[in-house]
């Protein structure tokens, strides 16, 4: 399970037009974009394949969001030089003002990196529990 990111956030798939997102808004986007519903249990074996394809999102999810930090790491970092370079005092602050919110974008990108791993751990830890579950069951009813 792939997920297609050239589409709303970017622009020809190359440059990250979340980039240009007020801060709130790009926040919006990454909770519409990487919520996932996790299941309120796991208990058949459908139950239990869904589970792992989840899991697969998850990861993929997770993948996309590191990477996206990464180009964000850089892009805070180039937007306070640019501010701390500015001469004009309007320019100066203009600068500012995008550097604040490049790094808010950032503190969003990373809390929807920490949402995206809880709920992968918490799916594994759900599944490992049923796993055992049923190799129990399988056990007593063998011997």
């Amino acid at each position: 399970m792939t997920r297609d990111y050239r589409h709303e956030g970017f622009d020809n798939g190359d440059s990250l037009s979340v980039f240009s997102m007020p801060p709130a808004e790009f926040a919006r986007w990454l909770m519409r974009e990487f919520t996932a519903e996790l299941p309120g249990r796991i208990a058949t074996a459908e139950e239990l394949n869904s589970a792992s394809e989840l899991m697969l999102k998850l990861t993929g999810d997770y993948q996309y969001l590191t990477n996206l930090l990464a180009i964000m790491k850089v892009a805070v970092r180039n937007s306070k030089r640019a501010a701390d370079s500015a001469k004009e005092p309007e320019d100066k602050s203009a600068m500012k003002r995008e550097y604040e919110d490049m790094v808010d974008r950032q503190n969003a990108a990373e809390q929807a990196a920490k949402r995206v791993m809880q709920g992968y751990n918490a799916l594994s830890r759900a599944v490992t529990v049923k796993q055992m579950a049923d190799k129990e069951l399988t056990m007593n009813q063998m011997g």
